[in-house]
C-alpha cells in the first residue's frame, strides 16, 4: 500500500501535526490490516544508537516510544508516552536528543514472569 503525504494529509488532517517530524528526519509507514486497508501509521528516528518510535492509530490513540536497540538482551524502552496525537508529538520534540545529558537512557526493567508459579517459594522466600 503506498499513499502520498499530501493524500495522507488530505485524508487524515490531523496528520498535518506530523510535517514537522518529516522535517527532523522521521520516516513514516502505512500500517495496513489484512485487507490491504489503511489502520495507522508508524513513524521512526534513529539517532545516536536509540530509535525513537511513534504508532498512530487516530487521533486519541498514539504511542510514543525511545528504544534502545537489543542486540545483546540490553536494549528496551527507556522513555514512553501514550495518549493523543498531538500531545505524543509535543512530547516527542520537547524530548532530549540522546546525547544530551538530561536525555533518557535507562531502560526500563523488564518483569520476567514464568509459564507457571514455582512451587514451595512463599512471597517472604520460605
Amino acid at each position: 500500500m503506498t499513499i502520498s503525504p499530501e493524500d495522507a494529509i488530505r485524508r487524515y488532517p490531523e496528520l498535518r501535526t506530523l510535517v514537522d517530524l518529516r522535517a527532523g528526519g522521521w520516516s513514516f509507514l502505512p500500517v495496513a490490516d489484512d485487507g490491504q486497508d489503511l489502520v495507522g501509521i508508524v513513524g521512526y528516528r534513529n539517532t545516536a544508537g536509540y530509535t525513537d518510535a511513534l504508532w498512530v492509530f487516530g487521533e486519541d490513540d498514539c504511542r510514543a516510544v525511545r528504544l534502545l536497540p537489543d542486540d545483546d538482551l540490553t536494549g528496551g524502552i527507556v522513555w514512553e508516552h501514550h495518549g493523543r496525537l498531538a500531545d505524543c508529538r509535543h512530547e516527542l520534540l520537547a524530548l532530549p536528543e540522546p546525547d544530551d545529558r538530561h536525555a533518557p537512557k535507562l531502560v526500563r526493567a523488564r518483569l520476567l514472569l514464568p509459564d507457571r508459579p514455582a512451587t514451595g517459594m512463599s512471597p517472604g522466600g520460605s
